[in-house]
């Protein structure tokens, strides 16, 4: 078999095959000896083509035919696939020697009819790669394309991961204006092409060579042309597809569409940098094969050395961002006009703009971890360029307004306390949110000296004060005279229904009440309500004019969180990225719209996506003085921290975390205690148990005293105790501190991630203790309650299925057993899995061995477990214990 030829020679004669019973041959030889399946062996004969069996086994039949007297080592394995029995050599042949097979692309000159197409002609050679050919073709008629020609085995492959890529975004319905996609192809006879538009112009560096330089060209447009091709790169990564070589020689000008617009970059050749499909494609399941069979996905590095991340270089799989650091590279060089340049040392000389400055260093950055995710932020950041100077020259003035009107507020809100010391706590979250709604506009007014803009500010505020006052406060002043005072809620919803009519005609006072409503009703969990008046807030400030785009995007932000309070992640990732675009277009850094889009990420365990959205954005939100958005940050981080097994790294975020709530709240708060008992829960995990049991404590008590003890948050720092005892092994101590709080979570807040974490505990705890009734009803309510757990709480998985293998495995069951072992191993291998999984489940196989008595490859795979969590756990963590527990529960189930 010569692969560069495609030339199957048996006994000195050239054998003709077809071309999938040529791949099939060509998969079987790369695996001789092996059982190769049938699945996989469709694959190679039918790239992404749905075909029957049958089709194989003609394939093989064929094969065998050809092959002649050796046909016989083609043997069947029934219900798996097929076997080639025999003896391979590899022998790498010189380029030199090697002669174009006389039906490929080599043997085509211009002038020749372009074959398989009636009518077509090739004109003129354009290019030349590797991988193929490219010649301009024409029709009779004078319409054109550009036709790839491939040459050798390499091409073809190159070819049918462009085509197949092709294919797949036609599937997806995809509409990329920035793409140039193929128009047509041929596969079934050689020689084998692909069609696409042609671009009169050339490719980048054609034209710009063309044009004599960048002279003429302003940097405005060349911004534009990169942003353009940032959108473009956005689509593709949404799709799932790595491009792999983003280039000049893959770009093409695209001249504006009306007098004096911009020019566009076209983006095309997929196959040629072997474009790869990421984890997300490739759980769509779209028979897709375009990574190299033999070599996988990093075979042949495709791109440029001067465009390639230095990952790449040094031998890792690309990425997305991969992909963001080759246009941080063509961004540098687009705004230095030289397609020549490297980021060498010292290349920030060559950009004045401090912000390009800051945006080429974010996508091109070293470690892959601190560069943009996202390609579409680099271009709302390139678009809002001016706006962005504009923010800039107007932050300082900003801070210095921010404290005189928080000063300010102070003062009303000790003013109107007098007298009201029943209404206290509303009060303050009234204050507070009309704080937050009125900084922003306030500060802005004065930064600028607009006099007389200000006064009416002032005049706002009044009057929103006098409503809140005389329309909340008053009705539910205990100290009133003559009248039965209202509670505190009855007085909120009687003034939320007067809102509309006393404010229709000014809206941004309106705004400034619903925005207040929110808060308190938000301060109270009530976040259906806090969502209708953050909701109408956002409706009433998009009336005002002119529109205040900070204020419109923080309350669009406030919106996105009480979505997610509620429960809704759909329509909380509506509204951040609507909030995200607001604080683009106001040239504001969307730092509040990213850390709950963060939560998003969170809540469908996607925690490396968290990580990476967060960690480049935390040093600017620290220095902002938000420290209500800092604090989530700090959160949200540290929980995805916890979930991929950097157990350190989440104990020293949620440390922060208790410092900013304290500075918050000196004297303790709901968000203080929730802290607190994630730290201690951090500080158990990290073996530092005397520090988290009086973490723990504290939270206890602050709950306690706030919420009071039948407040169902109250249970967290009990659940975080039994969790722990669970994982030391203390199986009666886990079961008396989880099955009280599962007891009253099921009957006072049903089936939610506490009430599950519960319950976990205590059935595995109640199976640990051969309590196999209790356990088996446990077992029933839980299947009951958590029926839609995968698609309402994807981050318990790995928790669910880990106390499930281990209850299943102590009542005896191990078929059941088995079935969450072989969860727990598939989840291992997911991205976004816990560094710490892998060797958990080296664990749970040595349990499962050990239940069989298969006591050798027990201790191999618990061998492996200890191994890989000393690799990663400090000193002193109680997950160290679990090679230790599966020989105490091995031992006890044979007793």
């Amino acid at each position: 078999m010569d692969e560069r030829e495609a030339l199957l020679t048996v006994a000195g004669q050239g054998v003709d095959l077809d071309r999938s019973s040529y791949d099939v041959l060509l998969c079987l030889l790369r695996h001789a000896g092996e059982v190769v399946g049938k699945d996989e062996l469709l694959e190679a004969g039918w790239p992404a083509r749905v075909v029957s069996e049958n089709s194989l086994a003609k394939a093989v039949s064929r094969i065998r035919h050809a092959l002649g007297a050796d046909g016989g080592s083609l043997k069947v394995v029934h219900g798996y696939g097929y076997r080639l029995a025999v003896g391979v050599h590899f022998e790498t042949v010189p380029l030199a020697k090697v002669h174009a097979h006389p039906h490929e692309a080599d043997r085509l000159r211009p002038g020749d009819p372009l074959p398989q197409r009636p009518g077509w002609s090739l004109r003129r050679r354009l290019g030349e790669g590797s991988a193929g050919l490219i010649y301009l073709a024409q029709d009779s008629s004078g319409q054109a394309c550009a036709v790839k020609l491939a040459t050798g085995e390499a091409g073809l492959r190159s070819l049918k991961r462009e085509i197949a890529l092709e294919r797949y975004m036609a599937a997806a319905a995809a509409d990329i204006p920035g793409l140039a996609r193929l128009t047509g192809w041929n596969l079934a006879h050689p020689p084998f092409f692909a069609e696409m538009p042609f671009f009169e112009q050339g490719n980048l560096r054609n034209w710009i060579d063309a044009r004599g330089g960048w002279a003429g060209i302003d940097l405005d447009a060349r911004l534009q042309m990169c942003a353009g091709l940032c959108d473009t790169l956005a689509a593709l990564h949404g799709l799932g597809i790595i491009h792999k070589d983003l280039k000049p020689e893959n770009l093409y000008p695209l001249e504006p569409a009306t007098p004096g617009g911009t020019w566009r970059l076209m983006l095309s050749d997929l196959g040629a940098g072997q474009a790869a499909i990421t984890p997300r494609l490739a759980e769509l399941d779209m028979g897709l094969s375009i990574i190299d069979p033999v070599h996988g996905i990093t075979s042949g590095q495709a791109g440029n050395l001067l465009y390639m991340a230095p990952e790449v270089i040094a031998g890792e799989i690309p990425t997305q961002r991969s992909d963001v650091f080759s246009l941080g590279v063509l961004l540098y060089q687009l705004v230095v006009g030289d397609l020549r340049r490297s980021l060498a040392p010292g290349w920030e000389l060559e950009v004045t703009d401090p912000l390009l400055r800051e945006d080429i260093a974010a996508a091109a950055a070293s470690d892959p971890h601190r560069r943009l995710l996202d390609p579409a932020e680099l271009a709302d950041r390139l678009r809002g360029l001016e706006a962005r100077r504009h923010a800039q020259e107007r932050q300082r003035a900003r801070e210095q307004a921010i404290l005189r009107t928080a000063k300010q507020l102070a003062t009303m809100k000790r003013r109107r306390r007098r007298g009201l010391a029943a209404v206290s706590v509303l009060l303050s979250v009234l204050a507070l949110s009309l704080w937050q709604q009125q900084a922003t506009r306030r500060e802005r007014e004065i930064a600028l000296g607009a006099t007389s803009r200000a006064q009416a500010e002032a005049a706002k505020t009044a009057a929103v004060v006098d409503f809140l006052t005389d329309g909340i406060l008053r009705q539910a002043n205990p100290y009133e005279v003559g009248s039965r005072p209202l509670s505190l809620r009855h007085a909120i919803d009687r003034a939320a229904h007067d809102v509309k009519g006393r404010f229709s005609d000014e809206p941004a006072i309106a705004a400034e009440i619903h925005g207040a409503l929110a808060g308190a009703y938000e301060g109270m969990n009530e976040f259906g309500s806090a969502v209708g008046h953050y909701d109408k807030q956002v409706r009433a400030l998009r009336r005002t004019r002119p529109v205040d785009l900070p204020a419109v995007a923080r309350a669009q932000s406030a919106l996105c969180r009480a979505w997610h309070w509620q429960g809704s992640l759909p329509w909380a990732d509506a509204a951040c990225l609507r909030a995200r675009a607001d604080f683009l277009a106001a040239g504001l850094p969307p730092d509040m719209a990213e850390v709950f889009l963060a939560l998003s990420d969170s809540r469908r365990d996607e925690n490396r996506r968290v990580l990476h959205r967060l960690s480049p954005r935390m040093e600017r939100i620290r220095s902002s003085g938000d420290d209500d958005l800092l604090g989530y940050a700090l959160w949200f981080t540290g929980i995805a921290q916890n979930r991929v097994g950097d157990v350190q790294a989440s104990e020293r975020t949620h440390a922060e975390l208790v410092a900013v709530r304290q500075r918050q709240a000196p004297g303790g708060s709901m968000s203080l205690a929730w802290a607190l008992a994630d730290h201690g829960r951090a500080l158990l995990q990290a073996g530092r148990i005397d520090e988290g049991e009086r973490t723990l404590a504290r939270a206890q008590a602050m709950f306690d005293r706030i919420a009071g003890p039948e407040n169902p948050q109250g249970r967290t720092p009990a659940i975080h105790r039994a969790r722990h005892a669970y994982a030391l092994g203390q199986w009666t101590r886990a079961r008396a501190l989880a099955r009280p709080q599962y007891e009253f979570l099921r009957q006072a807040a049903g089936w939610q991630n506490w009430t599950i974490f519960a319950a976990l505990t205590t059935v595995a705890a109640e199976a640990r203790l051969g309590n196999q009734d209790a356990a088996r009803e446990l077992l029933a309510e839980l299947a009951a309650g958590t029926a839609g757990l995968e698609r309402d709480f994807p981050y318990l998985r790995e928790t669910y299925w880990t106390h499930l293998f281990d209850t299943h495995l102590a009542l005896g069951d191990t078929v059941a057993a088995q079935t969450y072992l072989e969860k727990l191993a598939a989840l291992s291998r997911h991205p976004d899995a816990s560094a710490l999984l892998p060797a958990q489940v080296e664990c749970h196989r040595g349990a499962l061995r050990a239940a069989r008595s298969q006591a050798t490859r027990a201790r191999r795979h618990l061998d492996a477990c200890r191994r890989g969590l000393e690799s990663l756990l400090p000193k002193g963590s109680p997950l160290l214990q679990l090679p230790r527990h599966v020989v105490v529960a091995a031992d006890a189930s044979r007793a």
